[in-house]
């Protein structure tokens, strides 16, 4: 029930696009369906390095997510690799940088220069011995530029197996490392429709992305943008970037050149 509903483009998606949960008028967007007569929850996760399943614990499952013990030490020595070894999650901030966000005529959003680090911090982390890697972002135009940059790679003497793909798209998957490329940035003044829409439906786009990593979580993102535009609201990504800083997680910025 905070996984993504499916999406349908045919004159039937009003009633396609509906999962089960909110066809059976379960889900209604508040905590008490976590204690529905109707449901058992999954409640322990077997995945993810436990520094990344705390966030979806505390932000998206009421804290009744549990880990199971044996993820602490299957997945430590993805954690240790480079890059921003020692940890499960870090941030790549963008801030500072000319990472201009913008759109296609289909009003999917791209951004250039954070869909290059986003390339470079996902070959990094196959060259250091991270078995699968994943680079996933909300926006189709995004994913389409990040695969041209891995199909003009891989047609040269350089070969990689990284994967890219929406979040959509990636839903059901998992990967070792996981990069996650946020793409909102200025000039725009406001999110796209896929990181700004009902609340509810952007906590599950957050969730699965974040939960589909096992054993580090990179997200790539303009901290300031998204500190000007949902400061002193409860806007889930927003959560998530002041969970990594005010986590000790690792943060990398143009300071760090």
């Amino acid at each position: 029930f905070r996984q993504l509903a499916p999406i349908a483009q045919s004159d039937a998606r009003r009633i396609l696009e509906r999962d089960i949960f909110s066809y059976l008028q379960i889900s209604t967007g508040g905590r008490e369906i976590f204690y529905h007569p109707w449901l058992v929850m999954l409640d322990e996760q077997r995945r993810m390095h436990p520094e990344i399943s705390e966030f979806a614990s505390k932000n998206v499952y009421n804290t009744l997510l549990k880990d199971h013990p044996s993820v602490v030490q299957a997945r430590r020595a993805i954690a240790q690799r480079a890059p921003l070894a020692g940890q499960a999650m870090g941030l790549i901030d963008l801030s500072g940088t000319y990472c201009a966000s913008a759109k296609n005529s289909d009003n999917s959003r791209l951004n250039i220069l954070s869909a290059i680090l986003s390339f470079s911090t996902a070959l990094t982390a196959e060259k250091n011995g991270s078995d699968s890697v994943g680079i996933i972002t909300p926006y189709a135009a995004q994913t389409r530029l990040i695969r041209a940059m891995l199909k003009d790679y891989n047609s040269g003497k350089n070969k990689t197996e990284v994967a890219c793909s929406t979040v959509h798209q990636f839903q059901g998957s998992e990967r070792d490392v996981i990069v996650f490329d946020a793409v909102e940035s200025y000039p725009k003044s406001a999110v796209g429709y896929l990181m700004g829409k009902e609340p509810n439906q952007v906590a599950r786009l957050i969730n699965v992305a974040i939960t589909r990593g096992k054993g580090k979580v990179i997200t790539v993102a303009n901290a300031r943008f998204w500190e000007n535009v949902f400061k002193g609201t409860n806007h889930i990504f927003y959560k998530l970037l002041q969970h990594i800083k005010n986590g000790k997680h690792h943060v990398i910025d143009n300071h760090d050149k």
